[in-house]
């Protein structure tokens, strides 16, 4: 039995999806069509909803990252900068660490690392990621236990003598997929106990542009557009990078969203969106990432839900039902 509204208003709505909890402060559809027939016992099946157009302020709340496998391509165009200012230095009072970014590499090589006296330099070695200071020599920050380190390039020395030619890099499209999944948990371990709480002296700001393409997680995927006029810019930022890092997007444009859930699947074509991303990370090498993401208003074009067809009549009207107020 079809069901249709040229617009609907839902205020104060709580979800649920899967492992994604929200509230939606509103959401505004136009263009409603909704298609649903009995399953017996006082439920309906929902066979498909499809919305025209649809406007959302919301939370998604705080929740872990979903585990399993990660594609980052948009990643592989990145370019921008990170400014990290570390109070207290292992190797030196105060340092204040500019990383450029371009193609969607960190080359140590362009990594500057100034403080009172001459500047000390950072690199990525086989035993780690270090700094090498005047007078002081080398002090390693993060020693690796991996064999391999997803999308590192390691330093090289001159055939002759102890000169470093290059002092590594990383590719960040395979570096942060493979940490995404899970790759973190078996990396490595800080140098020194003074090494374990450098985040948490380390503010972080800088932004970053993404490229167009896809970036695509267990739970779903999106194909960005639009880097040629600015669109999907990463405003960086941490008071303590060790504890929780911002990552704000005043401008996100993507051609097509997918979600799928074991509750079904919801797509949409053309999506803008103005987004707040907040990521807490492990503590001391337990636990899990966590995250919680903050919409200050998003609207799709093209909006369809197709429930799982394996569900239950009772689950399906369950996964339909909505509060609001």
């Amino acid at each position: 039995m079809p069901l249709s509204a040229a617009e609907l208003v839902l205020r104060q709505w709580q979800w649920s999806a899967g492992p994604l909890q929200g509230r939606a402060e509103q959401l505004l559809l136009r263009g409603l069509s909704l298609t649903q027939r009995p399953g017996g016992l006082q439920a309906v099946f929902v066979d498909s909803v499809d919305v025209a157009q649809a406007r959302l302020t919301g939370t998604l709340l705080p929740q872990p990252l979903p585990a399993g496998a990660w594609e980052l391509p948009a990643l592989q165009d990145a370019a921008g900068s990170l400014r990290a200012f570390v109070t207290d230095a292992a190797w030196m009072v105060d340092a204040d660490i500019t990383l450029p970014v371009q193609h969607g590499r960190l080359a140590f090589d362009q990594v500057t690392v100034s403080h009172v006296g001459p500047d000390s330099s950072m690199g990525l070695s086989r035993g780690g990621l270090y700094v090498d200071a005047p007078h002081l020599g080398r002090r390693y920050l993060y020693v690796f236990t991996a064999a391999q380190v997803p999308g590192a390039a390691f330093e090289q020395r001159a055939e002759q003598g102890a000169r470093i030619e290059y002092r590594g890099a990383i590719d960040l499209h395979a570096f942060a997929a493979a940490m995404l999944a899970g790759a973190w948990r078996g990396l490595g371990r800080p140098a020194d106990p003074s090494s374990a709480q450098l985040l948490d002296r380390t503010r972080l700001s800088g932004e970053l542009q993404l490229g167009d393409g896809l970036v695509a997680s267990p739970l779903g995927r999106l194909v960005l557009s639009g880097k040629t006029v600015g669109h999907n810019r990463v405003a960086v930022a941490s008071s303590a990078a060790g504890r929780e890092l911002q990552l704000r997007l005043p401008a996100l444009q993507a051609d097509e969203m997918a979600l799928e859930t074991a509750q079904g699947r919801l797509t949409t074509g053309a999506l803008r969106a103005q987004l707040e991303l907040s990521l807490t990370p492990p503590r001391a090498g337990n636990g899990e990432w966590r995250f919680e993401l903050r919409v200050a208003e998003a609207s799709a074009q093209r909006v369809m839900l197709t429930p799982a067809r394996s569900a239950s009549p009772a689950r399906a009207a369950s996964a339909a039902r909505v509060r609001s107020g």
